[in-house]
């Protein structure tokens, strides 16, 4: 089965909200898939390293952009 992106733009929305929509996508979808996460919250950075601990997913890249952060996941 290939691998399926899913967009999280969550830009304005401040913890733990993008922790918990993130964790939901994640049961959704299959092994391997991606996220592409887009958020301005201060904390992002931290909370989705915090966050891989927790479920099965890595960082594979995670870049600041000028107005946000973008993290690219994926299921393990």
């Amino acid at each position: 089965m290939p691998q399926k992106l899913y967009k999280l733009n969550l830009r304005g929305k401040k913890c733990p909200i993008p922790v918990l929509k993130i964790s939901k996508k994640v049961k959704e979808i299959f092994i391997g898939d991606i996220i592409e996460v887009k958020t301005d919250d201060p904390k992002a950075a931290y909370d989705l390293d915090q966050l891989t601990k927790n479920i099965q997913i890595k960082i594979l890249m995670q870049t600041q952009k000028q107005k946000y952060l973008l993290t690219i996941l994926q299921k393990e």
